[in-house]
């Protein structure tokens, strides 16, 4: 898929999970202009398993789940009521939400983030098999 132009795709799955298994670029990400692209998910849950390098920011509102299986190449802001989870890579993570690595089929993996910062300590991190 190749996100053209600037702007943010915004994901409402009230109810659903929808798995994305091709990779994401953008004009950035894959050698052109300066345009930014990113995803806000608003409900539900939405699985990026590919390679995903569209350079534009990732929102996760409250209510709705970002399940990274693959790689994404730039900052995901998990809001409070929102989570974030898998067993990819995020290169940074603004938490305010929860980030559970893993998932429920795959109970102690890894989830790599190279920057991970809490929005004023009221983000929460615990494996996706927790109670």
């Amino acid at each position: 898929m190749l996100f053209q132009g600037r702007g943010t795709l915004g994901v409402n799955l009230t109810g659903l999970s929808y798995t994305l298994g091709n990779g994401i670029a953008d004009e950035n990400g894959s050698g052109g202009s300066a345009n930014k692209c990113g995803i806000s998910v608003q409900a539900g849950t939405l699985v990026l398993a590919g390679s995903n390098n569209y350079q534009g920011t990732n929102s996760v509102a409250s209510g709705g789940v970002l399940e990274v299986d693959g790689s994404i190449a730039s900052l995901v802001t998990v809001n409070s009521g929102a989570a974030l989870s898998g067993t990819g890579t995020v290169p940074s993570i603004l938490n305010g939400g929860s980030v559970s690595p893993g998932t429920t089929t795959t109970p102690h993996p890894t989830l790599t983030a190279t920057i991970y910062d809490e929005v004023a300590g009221s983000g929460l991190m615990t494996p996706a098999d927790s109670p």
